[in-house]
């Protein structure tokens, strides 16, 4: 059970970093949301999907 919520919080911080990478404007600046993603992980990567992101991002 312990590797499983490992994996899906490894899982879920690389999408929000490949997302944050990609990503033409944030709110805030990049290098903050990147250590906000770091220091608190998944709940990071959330708080980046819900709040850092602005707008659709295409493809």
């Amino acid at each position: 059970m312990e590797l499983f919520l490992f994996v899906i919080n490894l899982v879920i911080v690389v999408y929000a970093w490949v997302r944050l990478w990609k990503a033409p404007d944030t709110r805030g600046p990049k290098w903050m949301w990147f250590f906000i993603i770091l220091f608190l992980e998944a709940l990071g990567a959330v708080l980046f999907l819900i709040f850092g992101t602005r707008g659709r991002q295409t493809a």
